[in-house]
């Protein structure tokens, strides 16, 4: 479990055989302990390269019907009795190695808003940055705003996941505008929900300006399309 923890984790992901090292020195285990583990993850085995040599068993037998060999195979889930095509699908859903060679959808289903209010309702969300570093800050997160009006998009970096990190860059971006406190902000039910406690329970100043209570209509739980920003540009992008 721990080492489930530590490789599923924003800062692992090691790819190669440089992955055994250092699994092992975060996990402080030994070696031959980590490899075991990684080589029954399908994650790290799609990017190991292709070995020289595969060796293979050899049999010195030249009569036939000496010796016999049988094994299981498997099927590609044929339907035989109560075993439904649906069944396979829906486990086939949840294996990473099959869903990594599938097709690009033809059409995602994506929720509607019905709001023509610029500045009504925003909707908020934390994206994974490439650990850029700039001076000596590492960036790992950005937080993404979308105006659901207009689909105008803002964006800051972020070095963590903390309330009041997250909650100094919201007040970044409605400072320097053009987006303004909307009546009504969206978040998906993450690490984001407890930034509304921290902007309710800050300073104002450097928060929020005055009269921000009075327009800020609260959190609710919403699958965010801000997730969306990278591979959709808002008009005039």
């Amino acid at each position: 479990m721990e080492l489930s923890k530590i490789y599923y984790s924003p800062r692992g992901y090691w790819k190669g055989l440089t992955a055994v090292k250092k699994l092992a020195s975060a996990a402080k285990v030994p070696e031959d302990v980590a490899k075991d583990w990684l080589k029954k993850q399908a994650i790290w085995q799609i990017y190991l390269l292709a070995p020289r040599r595969i060796p293979r068993p050899k049999f010195d037998v030249g009569t036939p019907n000496e010796v016999h060999q049988a094994d299981l195979l498997f099927l590609p889930h044929d339907l035989i009795g109560r075993k439904t095509y649906k069944y396979a699908k829906d486990w086939l859903k949840k294996q990473a190695i099959w869903q990594i060679y599938l097709l690009a959808p033809r059409r995602i289903p994506r929720p509607k808003f019905d709001v023509g209010t610029p500045n009504e309702v925003h909707q908020a969300d934390l994206l994974f940055l490439p650990h850029d570093l700039i001076g000596r800050k590492t960036y790992k997160y950005a937080l993404i705003l979308v105006d659901v009006a207009s689909r105008y998009k803002e964006a800051e970096p972020l070095a963590s996941k903390e309330a009041t990190e997250v909650a100094a860059a919201l007040a970044r971006i409605y400072r320097r505008g053009p987006l303004r406190w909307p009546k009504l902000l969206q978040v998906d039910p993450g690490r984001e929900e407890g930034v509304s406690k921290t902007l309710l329970g800050c300073p104002r100043p450097p928060c929020w300006p005055s009269g921000a209570e009075a327009s800020f209509g609260g959190w609710r739980p919403l699958s965010v399309p801000a997730r969306r920003v990278r591979r959709r540009p808002a008009p005039g992008d």
